[in-house]
């Protein structure tokens, strides 16, 4: 039954891992790629390429030393070898490069073979064992890894995302999608609740290492936190009648020592793990959490006593450090893992899947089985709840909740009357000119899945424009005046007229076919006046030309300036109901103009598109 947290929370990790992202095109990009990644993950600024074009560079292509070890340089061989390259890299590759490293002046501590090509098990299982041989022999140990590694690297350091693949650090795709996904203003009152959660916190989340903390069931609360919004740990989990998943997740843990639970976000994972947790603590087991699922993952705890070992919110945590531990665990060791997953997404291999609604359906029923207890927790968050004449009957309240609620955490908020708080916090919330600061924080949560408020995250938004920090004030919503938008525009327009010039001479087949596609999309979403959807299609298809002036610099610095203008702009569009028909007609040409292959032509036509006129009609003001 745990109340989610997208309401009061944002996130500081990017989706990145569940992306396709494409290796660079040219093995020089991926030297470039390489050493900045390798250089943040060594932690080493001065990791460098190893020579020139040319030159020998005995199996060494990036070098360095990383802070760990700051004497002895640390090497990778870089090999572009995907489909795109169209080979693979093999093992022959693989000893030869290696032999080649043997002769790297000083010794190497260390030895990476890099490629863009897929994992290859074949190729891995080889690096293990011939890492294995070396350093019973006294060499450097050496790895092998593929895309998906350097893919998963990456995504823990978003500043070599951003250098590389700009177009993923500032993705309004998927701000937009959120934007659409937003709830009416009576929707936005009730989760606006959490604006007084939302603080800048001056910590910052260690990455490096977690710690196990142990989990007691000694004290019990009653449905308050819950009622009232709170996320809810051990104390909680009396109060909750037990979900099915329950005896399915015991029965998996006794057969192989692990299981896991994959749900969507409020649909009760916590609390069904912890329920598993506190039977398992009544039998005589001891009760392990990790404290946070982002850093690393300790080992075992050393105690002969059966413990239980839960990692809640596992999909923040590094996959392979997670397999790892479920390798390790024994008939007197368990683990078990909980997963936030979207709606629009299966869950993780071998995972339970949480069935929200029937948990909603069983929460009631047991509620309704213990009447007093249950309204006694209600009338202290809702004191219209009772038996005095005028007060509505518990039964027909539970009831109602249950079929609205999608979510245990919808189910809890009407029970407990959670509109009626909602509505005095918003209007605080717009009191103190902070109204605007959840739709940023839902923005943020939704591209990154439950991760944990930091001041990292708050950063980011500010780099997309969307949030300012203000001196004594903290951190607030950007609220962007017409003059402003002006301004952004002036810069935009002369911009965008040098990346359409240069996209002329380059629009081929694939980049036509791609325009046109955007346009026909955009179409369908002008007639389900969908704002927010024709705003994502028409920043996608100026992408798409900003994409294809082959000028990579001047596509970040578009991308970067026009993400907050374009989801504020989709904002007051949807909130005066704009009939939006100029969009198609006015990209058309734009097409049209790009298509003659003249640059004078495309250069004009982006110059009118952009007039403020056609840019920032009259209805758009501060």
């Amino acid at each position: 039954m745990t109340v989610p947290q997208n309401t009061y929370k944002v996130a500081c990790a990017m989706d990145f891992i569940d992306k396709q992202i494409l290796p660079p095109k040219s093995w020089e990009k991926f030297e470039d790629l390489t050493r900045a990644l390798f250089a943040t993950v060594w932690r080493s600024p001065l990791t460098q390429k190893n020579g020139r074009s040319g030159q020998k560079q005995h199996g060494v292509d990036v070098y360095g030393t990383p802070e760990a070890t700051p004497d002895i340089n640390f090497g990778v061989q870089c090999k572009g070898k995907n489909e795109g390259y169209r080979a693979k890299a093999t093992i022959v590759e693989f000893d030869t490069e290696l032999a080649k490293a043997e002769k790297f002046k000083p010794s190497l501590g260390h030895w990476t073979f890099a490629t863009t090509a897929p994992n290859d098990a074949r190729l891995q299982e080889h690096a293990r064992l011939v890492s294995e041989q070396r350093v019973k022999e006294g060499k450097f140990p050496v790895a092998a890894i593929g895309w998906d590694t350097i893919q998963a690297l990456l995504s823990s350091h978003q500043v070599v995302i951003e250098e590389f693949y700009p177009e993923h650090a500032s993705d309004l795709p998927k701000i937009m999608a959120a934007l659409r996904a937003l709830p009416g203003s009576e929707e936005l009152d009730q989760i606006r609740r959490g604006l007084i959660a939302f603080a800048p916190r001056s910590s910052v989340l260690n990455i490096e290492a977690s710690v196990w903390s142990e989990v007691e069931f000694e004290t019990a609360r009653d449905l308050g936190p819950a009622l009232m919004g709170r996320p809810l740990g051990p104390a909680d989990v009396a109060a909750c009648p037990i979900l099915p998943e329950v005896a399915v997740l015991t029965a998996d843990l006794e057969r192989a020592g692990s299981a896991r639970l994959a749900g969507v976000p409020g649909a009760g994972k916590s609390i069904t793990i912890l329920q598993v947790a506190r039977q398992m603590y009544c039998r005589g087991w001891r009760v392990l959490r990790l404290a946070d699922p982002i850093g690393k993952i300790p080992h075992f705890d050393e105690s002969p006593r059966p413990t239980l070992y839960i990692v809640d919110d596992a999909h923040l945590t590094r996959p392979a450090l997670l397999s790892e531990l479920e390798e390790r665990a024994t008939a007197s060791r368990w683990v078990l893992s909980a997963y936030t997953i979207s709606g629009d997404k299966g869950g993780f291999p071998g995972a339970i899947q949480l069935d929200a609604k029937r948990a909603v359906r069983v929460i009631a029923d047991g509620l309704l089985a213990s009447p007093e207890a249950t309204l006694a927790a209600v009338r202290r968050t809702d004191d219209w709840i009772g038996d005095r004449p005028g007060d509505e009957q518990l039964d027909l309240r539970i009831e109602h909740a249950a079929e609205q609620a999608l979510y245990p955490w919808q189910f809890c908020f009407i029970l407990g009357g959670g509109w009626r708080r909602a509505s005095a916090m918003a209007s605080s919330a717009r009191a103190a000119g902070a109204d605007l600061v959840l739709a940023a924080a839902a923005i943020r949560q939704l591209a990154a899945r439950d991760a944990h408020c930091s001041r990292e995250a708050l950063l980011q938004l500010e780099h997309l424009g969307l949030v300012v920090r203000v001196p004594d004030r903290g951190t607030t919503v950007t609220k962007l005046t017409r003059e402003q938008m002006m301004q952004m525009l002036d810069v935009r327009r002369l911009l965008e007229e040098y990346a359409f010039q240069l996209a002329a001479a380059n629009v081929d087949d694939a980049v036509e076919a791609e325009l046109r596609e955007h346009l026909q999309r955009m179409k369908e979403l002008v007639a389900k006046k969908d704002h927010f959807g024709v705003a994502e299609e028409d920043f996608k298809f100026h992408q798409t030309v900003w994409r294809a002036s082959g000028n990579e610099a001047l596509e970040t610095t578009l991308t970067r300036l026009c993400v907050a203008v374009y989801a504020f702009l989709s904002m007051k569009r949807h909130s005066i109901g704009d009939a939006m028909q100029t969009a198609v007609k006015g990209h058309t040409k734009l097409m049209e103009a790009l298509l003659t292959g003249k640059a004078s032509e495309a250069k004009a036509a982006i110059r009118g598109h952009l007039e403020p006129e056609a840019a920032l009609p009259s209805f758009i003001k501060d």
